[in-house]
This record gives structure tokens, sequence and C-alpha cells, in this order.
């Protein structure tokens, strides 16, 4: 990663670069849940104004379509993500556009904010109804 992306909070980091930081801290820490670990520390606001699009939302499916048209408008342009709804369940699924190699701690990651992101969302909305 460029010296220029730890000094400047507004520099473009290259997806693969800061997935390739996620698995070298992984093997350098030896922990196999990194990923994880990280988006303990972290907060939903990571996603920048996508989670504000998100909180913004009138209904829980309206954030989440929000998380997914605007997440590679703002965030990232990497992921791709779909919603597939069935009669009694709704199924997020998501996918990498780019060969970003060994990305299991991004996964783990994004798996977990995207979690929190949706508890945040859902208690905003759950309780505005209120």
């Amino acid at each position: 990663m460029e010296l220029r992306t730890i000094r400047d909070p507004d520099y473009y980091i290259n997806c693969k670069s800061l997935v390739d930081v996620l698995e070298y801290c992984s093997a350098l820490f030896d922990d196999p849940l990194f990923g994880l670990r990280l988006a303990q520390l972290q907060e939903p606001d990571v996603y920048g104004c996508v989670t504000a699009l998100c909180r913004a939302a009138p209904t829980f499916r309206d954030g989440v379509a929000s998380l997914i048209d605007y997440m590679p408008v703002a965030h990232s342009p990497a992921p791709t993500m779909e919603l597939v709804e069935a009669r009694e369940t709704v199924e997020l699924r998501w996918s990498v556009r780019a060969d970003l190699g060994s990305n299991i701690q991004a996964n783990y990651q994004a798996a977990l904010l995207n979690l929190k992101l949706f508890r945040l969302i859902g208690d905003a909305i759950f309780v505005r109804a209120m």
C-alpha cells in the first residue's frame, strides 16, 4: 500500500491492496479470524454516506436496497449484491467483480459489518414506527 494512503484520509485505496493488507495481517498475527476481529472494532459508518442513506430509508427493505444500489458507487466498486426474495425468506447475495486473490478476511469483515448495518437500520426503522 502506498505511504500516501496512510497519511491522506481522502486518498483512494485500491481494493486489492486493502484485501492484501487484511490477509497479511491475518498471517502476521496468526489470526485466522482477523477480519471478524477488525469488524468488531468498527461501526457500519466505515461505509460512509451509504450508511446514512440506509438509515434514512423508510423501510428495512429500502435500506437494504440503498446498500445494494450505492455501495458500488460511494464505497467500493468491487462488490456486487442482489436481493433474492422468496415467499418466506429473503437472501442478500454478494460477490466480487474483480480477481482480488485470497479475500477471506475481507469477506469476514464485510459480513460482520453488514450484520451491524442491518441491526442499525432495523432498530432505527422500528423505533420510528413506534
